[in-house]
């Protein structure tokens, strides 16, 4: 072969390799790399892994996801369970006082106050009347015995005198059916228990005035009066104040079941017409059970989990049960009718992400 036969078969390799290199990634790495620089020598092929690696979101393998006695497991390394700062808390078994969380509504105190003293206003003038009925009445008798007496012709003053006591007992049964209509009035829309609570000049009436205590409306599904009673603003258990029950309410709030009550509690923060939270402790409604810490819990699918800690590396996420709560902190049975159990009580939202990253497939495994 000559000269220019040589040359040919030189320029037809080339093809062959520039063709072989777009097919399998080198025009890729070519097209990549910023303009002006010089053709790729030794050491550039590293450099472009290096920099896919940054690109990417995360290159560490997702953690391994296995069914182990039939049931979902995740299991991770020890050096993924220290990047993730996961805390394992073994937590024992004891006995809890369960509480329901209800919705609850601040109401107007000042209308109940305001009715108080409209009827305070009448009992004083029911008695007042009653004293000026019974001043007339006794000089009407002392009348009536000196007339008797001494025969004078007092009859004239005697008549008017009657008159008048006769007028102020007329006076005293319309007081009555006005201050029968007040009381009515008050017992039907606040109920007996807290008219007879906040009567003027009682502890709760000062509290009110003061602006010290607020009153809140709340519906329980037990029929029994709750054991205990906390109120939080936030939403918050761990912040919640303590309540004082004052008693039933006689009407229902709207869209809630079960029987309604009311209770006072420290007024900061607390505004008319707000909504809050209300925790109810019945006493006799206890749980052998674990109690979980908030940082525990975690959100799913519009559903509360925890991690349960099953050996070295492995955890099982499991459910937990709706409106079981005992003093901000969830409770559960142990899963094994056990005295204890472990969970993760830090780094539970990182294994949920861990979870569902392996779950997806990778993209190199097609």
């Amino acid at each position: 072969m000559g000269r220019a036969g040589h040359v040919l078969s030189g320029v037809a390799i080339g093809l062959v390799i520039a063709l072989v290199l777009g097919q399998f990634g080198g025009a890729h790495w070519l097209a990549g790399r910023p303009a002006g620089h010089g053709p790729l020598v030794d050491g550039d092929m590293d450099d472009v892994a290096h920099g896919a690696a940054e690109d990417g979101d995360d290159e560490r393998p997702p953690a391994r996801l296995a069914v182990i006695d039939g049931r979902r497991r995740l299991v991770l390394s020890a050096a993924d369970l220290q990047l993730a700062d996961v805390a394992i808390e073994t937590l024992v078994a004891g006995e809890f006082v369960l509480e329901r969380r209800v919705p609850g509504i601040v109401i107007d105190a000042a209308a109940l106050r305001e009715a108080q003293r409209a009827r305070a206003a009448a009992e004083a003038a029911r008695r007042a009347q009653m004293a000026s009925a019974a001043a007339l009445e006794e000089r009407l008798q002392r009348l009536t015995r000196i007339a008797a007496d001494t025969q004078l012709g007092a009859q004239r003053e005697l008549a008017e005198l009657e008159l008048g006591w006769r007028r102020e007992l007329e006076r005293g049964v319309a007081l009555d059916a006005e201050l029968g209509r007040l009381e009515q009035l008050l017992t039907a829309q606040w109920g007996t228990a807290l008219v007879a609570a906040s009567r003027p000049g009682t502890a709760l009436d000062r509290a009110l005035a003061g602006g010290e205590s607020a009153l809140i409306q709340f519906a329980a599904p037990a029929a029994a009066p709750p054991h205990e009673v906390f109120i939080a603003v936030d939403g918050k258990r761990d912040s919640a104040r303590v309540g004082t029950l004052v008693g039933a309410a006689p009407d229902v709030m709207p869209g809630v079941p079960g029987a309604t009550w009311y209770v006072d509690a420290p007024a900061a923060g607390l505004r008319r017409g707000m909504r809050v939270d209300v925790w109810l402790a019945q006493g006799a409604n206890t749980l052998r059970g674990v109690r979980l810490p908030a940082s525990a819990l975690v959100w799913h699918a519009g559903q509360r989990w925890y991690f349960a800690a099953l050996g070295e590396g492995v955890f099982e996420r499991r459910a937990l049960p709706a409106d079981v709560v005992v003093q901000g902190r969830a409770v559960m049975l142990p899963a094994t009718g056990g005295t204890a159990l472990s969970v993760v009580t830090r780094g539970a939202q990182t294994l949920l992400s861990e979870e569902f990253r392996g779950a997806i497939p990778d993209e190199d495994e097609d």
